[in-house]
């Protein structure tokens, strides 16, 4: 999965949620709670970019998406890690946060 945004929108991304269901590992920046989104217990479900100047660091941007697609142990690693990361967006789990 790939986000790079620096919309000020996007602060919680649905399509963040709907890669971890998928088991996609992600690429996405450093903005607002996405790091939140792939962190886990067991670690991150993806790689996160910098921003540079208010727009994604393209250097960081090449080199993650190279990475992600030539390093099998750094892929599923990742994508091991989604399911783990996706458990906090389950139904149950929002549901009792907010009836709480």
């Amino acid at each position: 999965g790939l986000l790079p945004t620096y919309f000020p929108a996007e602060s919680l991304p649905n399509t963040v949620i709907e890669y971890l269901a998928m088991g996609k590992p992600i690429i996405a920046t450093h903005w607002a709670e996405i790091p939140k989104m792939i962190d886990s217990d067991k670690g991150k479900a993806g790689i996160l970019i910098d921003l540079n100047n208010d727009k994604p660091d393209i250097n960081q941007l090449a080199n993650a998406m190279y990475n992600l697609a030539t390093d099998t142990q750094l892929y599923k690693q990742l994508k091991a890690n989604t399911q783990y990361a996706f458990e906090k967006f389950s139904m149950e789990k929002c549901a009792n946060f907010f009836l709480n």
